[in-house]
């Protein structure tokens, strides 16, 4: 019954998939083949870097020499930045290909704008990852009929143009964990009621994925008592979505049949709040599925080695640019006929081979048994210690310290800045460091608080995805002898014993000078909008009351402002072409509170025919490059090195009971506590070289495609 692939044979598939193409790479990591329009929540005015990369500059002897990628987003998977993009980075410059690699995020009026420029810089083929095939097919036409052959990477574009497919056989994704949940009842599943949780309606994976599963569970006696499909495989609203069908069936059910690892963890956290443990499926073998496997939450999950999937693409490329055929026999109808389709395979895994995805190094054995140790030893999966642990725990009181990062939707910088700078700052420390990911989901959020406290960790910095959950968990923590830190965001009513971010009065501070600054002193009378961050946000809060009182008494007539809910970049988009719409297109300029809004922004004003004056915040490659082409005028650079290697140190310090490196200190509503703050620097055209001189970014991420614009700036 079982599909039991093991390294070999996947290595196998990885050779067979890329006969014609590029090196091996033997990395991998979290996927989720997900959400069609999940937004992108950027929050605390924090905006990853999602710009390109890829390129060595060698064109190599393929026609056309340049291909672009273009990723769906960084909220439905950290697999996008995380690994898909490197992987593709690395095939490119083992195939002598210059690739530009952008991220959506999440936004398909601005996978289009990309698509544009990308054509536009000279393109030889485009390969994306759809949004919606609707959205998809449109852009694919323009590319084809500029002479650009499109590939479809992971999600097939139903009445699109693709020249080719490059993903895995979805329905056999949907076979195996039909047949898992199977096995998962040793066979014995008459008469078993069970849920089925669904992926995103608008995703034709997740309908493969569908197909394959309900087709394998067919005859097996499964009474199905509940199934929904989940919107832009949303794991907060997957998690509402269950309960409800939970609740709905009295709580009388056996097992769950649950389309992707994301899903399933929101679906364990509703059955542990009913004080149950049953059987769920998965699927992409993330880091936090397999430990829900190892905790025995979940039964199953589905193995997709990413780095098959990018070397295969890369390698279709190739052959498109130099006019030929791509390496494969199979066939799919994308509703406008029959396509290559270069596909690889497949692996269920469970609990006794959940060493396989471990052993490929798709992920790491200290990621999987961070506090798990015991139960890795059991299942046999050897490893050192823990993310960040070199074995010394150093002069610490306790020596383990919890971070709980806050999603990988709200910006690329937690997962691609964040976690590896706060590994490296805890590996110097000789600390052992337990980092997860609460994915904007504050239950999660929660649970993973309890086991690591369960763990026994001394210290705990949390990113809290509102005051209210923070400060319960902030709570608990401290009940059970745990210090806290607030990182990067206060817990107001919380009860961190220290604060570690940027003086984020002075972000705001520098936004609304940097306004002024962009109009060269000249605001008597300048028409504005102003878009806030997150009104849930207390840093949104804080940036605001800084360029607020920056602006005051310089002239400006704000002609509408509104904040934006989670930081979301398309409800952004949105709310500004409304507020530019209610002031007559009459606006001089905008002060926005993040590059991710800004960028949303600026789309809307050249939909209208508009170039204003933006503010941003972050640095991002995105914003640094809306600066070098003069449709942004600022952002504000804030070096995350700096905040993670305070946490860590102040982590430490509270571990062996003394007091943070600080004379600051700030009002959480319940006291004064202690705050370590950084620095931070308004960039503008002239000094844009900072961030890049500093490392935060790469000059080739941001001078991809501009070149001429980065020489003039000096760069």
């Amino acid at each position: 019954m079982r599909s039991s692939l093991k390294k070999g044979a996947v290595l196998v598939a990885a050779l067979s998939l890329v006969a014609a193409a590029c090196g091996d790479d033997d990395d991998g990591g979290d996927t989720t083949d997900a959400p069609d329009d999940s937004g992108d929540d950027a929050d605390a005015g924090d905006d990853g870097d999602s710009g390109d990369s890829g390129d060595d500059g060698d064109s190599g002897d393929a026609a056309g020499g340049k291909v672009g990628f273009i990723l769906p987003d960084s909220a439905s998977s950290a697999r996008w930045e995380d690994f898909d993009r490197p992987l593709i980075e690395a095939a490119c410059d083992e195939a002598g290909i210059e690739c530009l690699i952008q991220n959506a995020e999440g936004d398909k009026d601005n996978m289009a704008t990309i698509a544009d420029q990308m054509i536009a810089d000279g393109i030889g083929v485009l390969a994306i990852v759809n949004l919606d095939s609707e959205s998809g097919a449109a852009i694919q036409e323009k590319a084809a009929a500029a002479g650009v052959k499109n590939i479809d990477y992971d999600r097939l574009t139903l009445g699109g143009s693709a020249d080719v497919y490059v993903s895995f056989d979805n329905v056999a994704v949907g076979t195996t964990q039909g047949e898992g949940l199977i096995e998962c009842f040793g066979g014995d599943t008459e008469g078993k009621r069970i849920i089925q949780l669904h992926g995103s309606p608008t995703d034709n994976n997740a309908t493969l994925f569908r197909e394959g599963y309900q087709a394998a569970i067919e005859g097996a006696g499964f009474e199905t008592v509940g199934e929904e499909a989940v919107p832009d495989w949303d794991n907060a609203q997957g998690g509402v979505i269950f309960e409800q069908l939970l609740t709905a069936a009295g709580g009388q059910v056996d097992g769950v049949l649950v389309a992707n690892d994301g899903l399933s963890l929101a679906a364990q956290a509703v059955l542990a709040d009913n004080g149950l443990t049953l059987p769920t499926t998965g699927q992409d073998a993330t880091v936090d599925g397999l430990r829900a496997i190892l905790q025995g939450t979940q039964c199953m999950t589905v193995y997709k080695p990413v780095v098959v999937e990018a070397e295969a693409a890369v390698a279709a490329a190739v052959a498109l640019l130099n006019d030929e055929a791509p390496d494969t026999d199979a066939t799919i109808d994308n509703e406008n006929g029959e396509i290559p389709f270069v596909q690889g395979e497949v692996t269920g895994i469970f609990i006794d081979n959940i060493n396989v995805p471990i052993d490929d190094g798709f992920v790491s054995a200290a990621d999987v048994c961070a506090g798990l140790e015991d139960l890795c030893a059991e299942a046999g999966i050897s490893t050192d210690g823990s993310s960040g642990d070199d074995g010394d725990e150093g002069a610490s009181a306790d020596g383990k310290v919890g971070f709980i990062l806050p999603d990988s939707a709200s910006s690329a910088r937690w997962e691609d800045f964040d976690r590896p700078l706060i590994e490296a700052a805890c590996d110097e420390a000789g600390i052992e460091c337990l980092i997860q990911n609460a994915e904007g989901d504050k239950d999660n959020m929660a649970t993973i608080a309890d086991q690591m406290i369960a763990d026994g960790i001394g210290v705990l910095a949390i990113v809290n995805l509102d005051s209210e959950s923070g400060a319960a968990i902030q709570e608990k923590a401290a009940a059970a002898g745990v210090k806290n830190i607030d990182y990067d965001r206060l817990t107001l009513g919380g009860s961190a014993d220290v604060y570690v971010s940027f003086d984020n009065v002075a972000v705001g501070t520098t936004q609304g000078e940097g306004l002024i600054e962009c109009f060269g002193g000249d605001t008597e009378g300048k028409r504005i909008i102003q878009l806030h961050g997150s009104p849930t946000d207390n840093n949104a809060t804080l940036f605001r009351e800084g360029y607020q009182a920056a602006i005051e008494g310089a002239g400006f007539e704000t002609v509408g402002e509104e904040a934006v809910p989670d930081w979301d970049n398309a409800q952004g988009g949105v709310i500004f072409e409304q507020l530019l719409t209610a002031a007559g297109g009459q606006v001089d300029g905008v002060l926005v509170a993040n590059d991710g809004l800004s960028l949303a922004a600026q789309a809307v004003l050249s939909d209208n025919g508009l170039t204003l004056p933006t503010t941003g915040q972050d640095a991002t490659v995105d914003g640094l490059r809306a600066i070098l082409q003069g449709t942004q005028c600022m952002t504000v650079y804030k070096p995350v090195v700096v905040e993670a290697e305070a946490a860590v140190a102040a982590a430490v310090a509270l571990l062996n009971d003394e007091a943070p490196d600080t004379g600051a200190t700030i009002d959480n509503e319940n006291g004064e506590i202690p705050f370590v703050q950084g620095e931070v620097t308004g960039i503008f055209i002239d000094n844009i070289n900072v961030p890049i001189d500093d490392g935060f970014v790469s000059r080739d991420d941001v001078c991809d495609g501009i070149e001429d614009a980065c020489e003039a700036a000096g760069l």
